[in-house]
């Protein structure tokens, strides 16, 4: 039977029975009559036993109907479980029962040219349907009324211009009801599909071995492609933490949302309007809302957010006689993890370690072991592999330490578009394997014992002796003797293919290096096997620093007090350094940001610019500063007396380890870090540099300049008036500096730059203009924008340069209007509105701005006279 979708909740109480309620009320279910799980079985049909072991899958011949599946199992640990699952099955002969309409076609996909058939089938006898097919989304290519009973089937041909699929919309009326469901017939972009080819290619690997893999890529008639190809290699376990599905494909199926809804005899929504000031945005100007029709609380279109005409889903199932195959696939439960309780049960099986200790001198034998050093988790990011003409290309690698399985992605593409995704699994391994089971670190007095699996991949039992080794990370030296509690030898012996857990009792005392090197070694007859991993040994003491700013003005004495570091007590509390840094004048902490400022990080208009600009103020301040040029050449020579390079080799190596003792000992490379600073502040004001850098940023800011004068934020991109006057105002600024002598490029450069403002500015006073004749503005009102008010603080540092009659006029409306509404505007507007009315002669309103300004500021003696505004000048 079919039941209507209910526009209100369905009630936790009947009051009718069954028998009066659907006499009432015939289309709505009663109760749980519409949903599978409430049906009566009328007969079981079939019993099966199964093993997964030696059987997966299983299909079964039933006849059209509804069926309900019972899976009853027991998992590893003995536990019944018992899993339902609801099937129907439709056939040609038979209209399903239970369905309103069902579309179905003969085939799962469809490649060009071909043609597919479409079928429907319905309980409902006699039922009109207007059917519609698009292509590609928008595109209609038919439109036809059916009627169930007398045509039930088409036939669509299906062309290259097909591809990205074609989508068949159904609309049809039943019980007063609109309904409206769609059909997609899957046209794929196989044309557009790469296929990998391996000349050569191996999936077991020796850790640290030398690789070459030779691979082709082909099109779907396996004709030559010259395509580009990005190929990366990572630990595959890294999967089970987050996995990045990398793009397979550039073609996708068009979306069903652009076909026309047609919502039956529900009414139009009320429309809502709303006017954006292009000009200035930052001033709201007025919105409308229409009168829409009250409904008296029936809400027609939808209820709770839903349609309120019915979905149909449709199963995906393929057409076919009466009796339908029915896979069901019933894979291997996986087997159940070790627990830390499995470590002796593993050992006894498999294994036997003698826990004494062994008299074999091992000291040769480090000599002899290749230590697996490399344990990163990328083999390789190639992101720019070319193919030759043929198609062929090759990706060559030194692999990784690690001892686990790797994953291989690799995307490929051509000029035309084509595309091509590929996947494979590596492992690398050896006969015999210890892989260390350490922890990511330690604390000061931490015991624990340090265990360490051995693997035996032979076909032959292996006898022989694991230990290990410790270093200090900073000197190299052997500290064994400080951790280790127990013996440093252990004997084993493994069955072949079988594993073996080692151990070693460690303790981890206080005031030890914040960072040893462990090595663990295995020996078998002609077989070993040798790792190296860093192991950070973290203080339990917390770092507090107590910062005071000392503010002194001259012929002044104050005295300061660190309360906390003269009222801390305990037996535990360890100094680590007492800094005071001075300077007679405040500019030097703005010389110290110097360096930040030139390191361009970002390839864009902005970065380049301060980076100039911190350039050639670097150069002023040496011309005039000659005795700062001699510290600053000091600096540059010094070396730090603390020779830590191969602790930071060691750390920027591994970035995971780098972040543990940053954040737990951030004082190990505050030295380093200090000298650093000294050194790049130093080589900021080195001369021959200076010069360099300043031709290269120039010619850099040359390139992003777009032929109207304007500059983007990134090249290539859509000028921007904020950034051009961004760009005007800082090299007015070097220019008011002095740092700007006879340079004919930067001269060029600023004149294009100005022209676009200028222009911008005058294409916005002509539509102020337009609007006010049209009577939608009032040019009294106030239409002072913070980008105008910036572009008047910025051309005032070019007071050479003349205005136009049109740019004039517009300069004086503006200039009008902030004489008029500069009271209106926040703090920092304020700062450069004064500076204008002071430079154009208006010097009396520019006090009445300062003289506001002053009202609002606070004057500390530590922080000197300062505001409390929350808002810049645009944002």
């Amino acid at each position: 039977k079919i039941f209507r979708d209910r526009y209100w909740p369905k009630p936790d109480t009947f009051v009718f029975e069954r028998n009066e309620f659907y006499s009432k009320f015939p289309f709505y279910a009663y109760k749980n009559d519409d949903e599978k799980q409430s049906w009566k079985v009328e007969k079981k049909l079939k019993t099966i036993d199964f093993d997964t072991h030696n059987k997966e899958e299983y299909k079964l011949k039933l006849p059209a109907g509804e069926y309900k599946l019972i899976l009853n199992f027991d998992d590893p640990s003995g536990k019944k479980i018992k899993i339902e699952r609801f099937a129907s099955v439709y056939s040609d002969s038979k209209n399903p029962a239970n369905t309103l309409l069902l579309t179905e076609t003969d085939k799962e996909e469809y490649q060009p040219p071909s043609g597919a058939k479409i079928k429907w089938q319905s309980a409902i006898p006699g039922l009109n349907v207007y059917y519609s097919i698009w292509r590609r989304g928008h595109n209609q290519i038919g439109k036809q009324w059916a009627n169930i009973d007398k045509s039930n089937d088409i036939t669509i041909k299906i062309l290259e211009e097909h591809r990205g699929d074609v989508i068949v919309v159904n609309s049809y009326v039943y019980n007063n009801r609109f309904y409206q469901d769609s059909k997609r017939i899957s046209v794929p972009w196989s044309n557009k599909q790469l296929k990998y080819e391996y000349m050569s290619f191996r999936s077991n690997l020796y850790p640290g071995q030398d690789e070459e893999w030779r691979i082709k890529i082909k099109g779907d008639k396996a004709d030559k492609m010259i395509g580009e190809v990005l190929a990366s290699m990572y630990d595959a376990s890294l999967d089970k933490i987050y996995k990045q599905d990398w793009q397979q494909s550039i073609y996708y199926p068009y979306a069903n949302g652009h076909y026309p809804r047609y919502f039956g005899f529900n009414q139009g929504y009320a429309r809502y309007y709303s006017h954006f000031d292009p000009i200035n945005y930052d001033i709201a100007k007025y919105q409308r809302q229409f009168r829409r029709l009250n409904w008296f609380g029936f809400y027609v279109g939808s209820y709770g957010g839903r349609p309120m005409y019915d979905e149909v889903r449709v199963r995906n199932a393929k057409m076919s006689s009466a009796n339908m195959n029915i896979e069901v696939s019933m894979a291997s439960p996986p087997p159940p993890p070790p627990s830390a309780g499995n470590e002796e049960e593993l050992s006894r099986n498999h294994s036997s370690v003698l826990n004494k200790e062994s008299k074999i001198d091992t000291s040769d034998d480090n000599n002899e072991v290749q230590l697996r050093t490399n344990l990163n988790e990328t083999v390789f990011f190639y992101p720019d592999v070319i193919t030759d003409k043929e198609g062929n290309f090759v990706l060559k690698f030194k692999m990784n330490d690690a001892l686990t399985k790797w994953k291989l992605r690799m995307f490929a593409h051509t000029k035309d578009l084509k595309f091509g995704y590929d996947e494979k699994e590596i492992v690398t391994q050896k006969e015999l394997m210890i892989t260390p089971n350490n922890p990511r670190f330690v604390r000061e007095g931490d015991k624990l014992n340090f265990n360490a699996r051995i693997d035996n991949l032979t076909e032959e039992k292996l006898a022989g002796q694991s230990w290990v080794e410790l270093y200090d990370a900073e000197t190299m030296k052997p500290i064994d003797m400080t951790f280790l509690k127990g013996q440093k030898n252990i004997e084993f012996d493994i069955d072949k293919k079988g594993s073996s857990l080692v151990s070693w009792e460690m303790q981890f005392p206080n005031n030890v290096s914040n960072l040893l090197i462990y090595r663990f070694y295995a020996k078998a007859g002609d077989y070993r096997d040798a790792e190296e991993g860093f192991l950070p040994i973290l203080t339990n003491q917390k770092l507090v620093t107590e910062t005071l700013p000392l503010w002194v003005k001259g012929h002044q004495s104050k005295e300061f007090v660190f309360k906390s570091l003269k009222n801390s007590k305990g037996k535990d509390l360890k100094n680590i350094s007492f800094t005071i840094e001075a300077t007679s004048h405040p500019v030097w902490l703005a010389i110290q940001s110097l360096p930040y400022l030139k390191n361009v990080d970002c390839e864009n208009s902005i970065s380049y610019t301060n980076a100039l600009f911190s350039n050639l103020l670097a150069k002023k301040i040496t011309d005039d500063n000659p005795k700062i040029k001699r510290v600053f050449e000091k600096w540059n020579n010094a070396k730090n007396e603390i020779d830590k390079e191969a602790l930071l080799s060691n750390l920027s190596k591994n970035q995971e380890l780098k972040n543990i003792l940053l954040e737990e000992t951030p004082w190990v490379l505050d030295a380093i870090d200090e000298e650093q600073q000294k050194r790049n502040i130093a080589l900021l004001f080195d001369l021959n540099q200076v010069r360099n850098e300043k031709n290269m940023f120039v010619r850099k800011l040359k390139a992003i300049q777009n032929p109207d004068g304007g500059f983007p934020w990134f090249q290539s991109g859509r000028s921007s008036r904020y950034i051009t006057q961004y760009i005007v105002e800082t090299f007015g600024r070097m220019k008011q500096l002095g740092l700007l002598k006879n340079e004919r490029q930067i001269d060029n450069i600023l004149k294009q730059a100005i022209r676009f403002v200028n222009e911008d500015v005058v294409r916005e006073y002509k539509k102020l203009l337009d609007l006010a004749a049209k009577g939608k503005i009032d040019l009294d009102k106030n239409h002072l924008g913070s980008l105008t008010i910036h572009y008047m603080y910025a051309i005032q540092f070019y007071p050479e340069i003349k205005k136009s009659k049109e740019l004039q006029e517009a300069y004086d409306y503006y200039f009008g209007q902030a004489k008029k509404y500069w009271l209106d505007r926040p703090l920092y507007l304020k700062g450069m509105l004064a500076l204008v009315l002071h430079r154009d002669g208006e010097s009396g309103i520019a006090k009445e701005v300062l003289k506001a300004a002053d009202e609002q500021s606070i004057i500390s003696d530590e922080l000197g006279m300062y505001w409390k505004s929350y808002h810049g000048y645009h944002w």
